[in-house]
């Protein structure tokens, strides 16, 4: 089933559909005060939610002995680009190297017209692409010697 205005996939039963109504009914209802709200949040949170939690817990946990970025393609709402910067505050809080990237085109991609355009390729037959252009990052032959700007290299004297 997809929801009526975001077109987002829901795989949950009758009965988990009203139940999450009701939440989200009470939710807008509550009598947690505005400035509050955040700090109960888990008052409205389902299994199904913390679950989801605990496995970017355990997954961020795996990432902590690995270099690199943390890498999101199609955020939606950005949900889990903000539990993924809560989760980094808490395990390297001052790791400033790690960064969380985010992207989304927020209008999907037309794969349609990337097939229709596709033409299959025949044994022999030459590619579609340009030849690689020879120039930055695609060095070809030996490496050139170093640039020492006008100045000499050192010589180790013995």
């Amino acid at each position: 089933m997809k929801t009526e205005k975001h077109d987002a996939i829901v795989l949950s039963s009758e009965d988990e559909k009203d139940h999450f109504k009701l939440f989200t009914a009470l939710l807008k209802n509550t009598p947690i005060p505005d400035d509050e709200i955040l700090a109960n949040v888990g008052a409205y949170l389902t299994s199904k939610n913390l679950s989801r939690i605990l496995f970017f817990y355990e997954i961020y946990q795996k990432i902590l002995p690995t270099h690199g970025m943390v890498m999101e393609f199609g955020v939606r709402w950005g949900q889990t680009l903000s539990l993924l910067a809560a989760l980094r505050s808490i395990f390297e809080p001052f790791n400033r190297h790690r960064k969380i990237v985010g992207f989304d085109t927020f209008a999907g991609f037309d794969y349609g017209a990337a097939r229709a355009s596709a033409t299959p390729l025949r044994d022999g037959a030459p590619s579609p692409l340009p030849p690689p252009r020879r120039g930055r990052g695609q060095h070809r032959g030996p490496l050139p010697p170093p640039r020492t700007y006008g100045r000499r290299p050192r010589v180790a004297q013995a």
